[in-house]
């Protein structure tokens, strides 16, 4: 046990006593063991009694132990490059969504849940993203998706959106189409909160637009 790493030590030991104990019928737990080389490998141990003694305890057990080290490995890359793209994601107010023309079903990233300020167990339909939109928006961007379903033009639209808790948005919407065999069968695209942008657009307008009018007037 000294070569089991120490944060999985009391977890493994709970596992297998159990068993034992006959609290569970068979034992499966992952852990860690150092090598004689001085580094950590992951292993998949599972298992059970096979017989017990007359008085009921364990006489033999068989089971099974597999290095999924190169599996824990590539989880731990997966799992980060997620973090990093859910950490760009809010610091870049850039959501990533798609849409299965065969199942009919859409998959939205956390930043769009938070842009339409919606629980992230909730997916809305088309239908129902779409009445997110201001009212002269939504045409638009029904209009926009239909037409990208339909024959696969991509689509890339500044529009209002109010959010579910009522806050007005300007969003970036883009969209692009996948083929199969020449059938579109996914549109999928990216949705960015552009407000602080728009704002700022908006307030250097009305500066210049200020700044040109004290000018006439000095004239």
């Amino acid at each position: 046990c000294a070569l089991l790493h120490p944060d999985d030590y009391e977890r493994v030991m709970r596992a297998m006593r159990d068993h034992l104990e006959g609290k569970v019928p068979r034992y499966d737990v992952e852990y860690r063991i150092r090598t004689s080389l001085g580094e950590w490998r992951w292993f998949h141990d599972s298992g059970g009694v096979t017989r017990r003694n007359p008085d009921g305890t364990p006489a033999t057990v068989t089971g099974m132990v597999v290095d999924i080290t190169a599996r824990k490995v590539a989880e731990e890359a997966l799992h980060r490059s997620e973090q990093l793209l859910l950490q760009t994601q809010q610091m870049t107010h850039v959501g990533g969504w798609e849409y299965d023309l065969v199942s009919r079903e859409g998959r939205w990233t956390d930043e769009v849940y938070e842009i339409y300020g919606i629980p992230f167990d909730i997916t809305p339909d088309i239908t129902q993203s779409i009445k997110f939109y201001s009212p002269d928006d939504q045409k638009i961007i029904e209009s926009a998706f239909n037409r990208i379903i339909d024959d696969g033009t991509p689509y890339d639209l500044e529009l209002q959106l109010i959010s579910a808790d009522g806050k007005k948005k300007w969003v970036r919407t883009t969209a692009q189409a996948e083929r199969h065999d020449g059938k579109i069968v996914r549109v999928y695209g990216n949705i960015i909160d552009i407000t602080n942008q728009k704002v700022a657009e908006t307030a250097l307008r009305e500066s210049k637009e200020k700044y040109r009018n004290v000018v006439e007037n000095a004239a």
